[in-house]
């Protein structure tokens, strides 16, 4: 409801699991499961998937960097294969080789996912991680007045930047945070807030 609201997203169920698409595009999975009993602060979040081409040996990769896998690879109908992954800070995302291929890169339209940036503790420790696990080119930001440290791009493409947290901020955790495009950045937020939603500034 949130999301339909906020971004005129529909959502179709899928075996108990919800497709959201942007106009006839789908673009995001959402799923529901219980809170952790041993992880009382857990909160719902999102995440991006990297596509791989073998997904079991960036698996391996990644826990030879100091990484975990919570959900390893599974074969999906209509899907691919793909599995989901925490970094050395604690950051999901997951992997994906995707049985119809990577999709062609485009402008992205109003209600599609149009960038992504990670919030690290060390940002060039975490540009490096990706860099060993999907092979972006890491592009060092040296803007004196930067948001983003790094970028991370591939076949031509900005891909992802990876932010410092300031040591200030010390209850924000190390997360994937995606962005939606909008037409009107006021106009949402409005609404964001009329369904119930906050704004942060950090």
């Amino acid at each position: 409801t949130f999301y339909g609201g906020v971004f005129q997203w529909s959502f179709r169920e899928a075996g108990g699991y919800l497709i959201a698409y942007n106009q006839d595009r789908p673009l995001a999975g959402v799923f529901q499961r219980a809170r952790p009993a041993d992880k009382p602060d857990a909160h719902p979040r999102w995440f991006g998937y990297i596509s791989v081409p073998n997904v079991a040996k960036a698996e391996r990769a990644v826990t030879a960097a100091g990484g975990r896998v919570l959900a390893p690879a599974q074969k999906l109908p209509r899907r691919g294969e793909q599995s989901i992954l925490v970094d050395p800070e604690g950051a999901v995302f997951g992997l994906v080789k995707s049985s119809a291929g990577d999709p062609p890169d485009f402008k992205a339209d109003p209600g599609d996912w149009v960038w992504i940036q990670l919030v690290s503790r060390d940002a060039r420790k975490a540009a490096e991680f990706y860099r060993g696990l999907a092979g972006y080119e890491v592009v060092e930001n040296v803007q004196p007045n930067r948001v983003s440290d790094f970028v991370l791009t591939s076949k031509g493409f900005a891909r992802a930047t990876v932010r410092t947290i300031p040591t200030s901020q010390a209850d924000v955790r190390p997360a994937w945070l995606p962005f939606v495009r909008v037409a009107n950045l006021g106009d949402t937020l409005a609404k964001a807030r009329g369904l119930g939603g906050q704004s942060e500034e950090r």
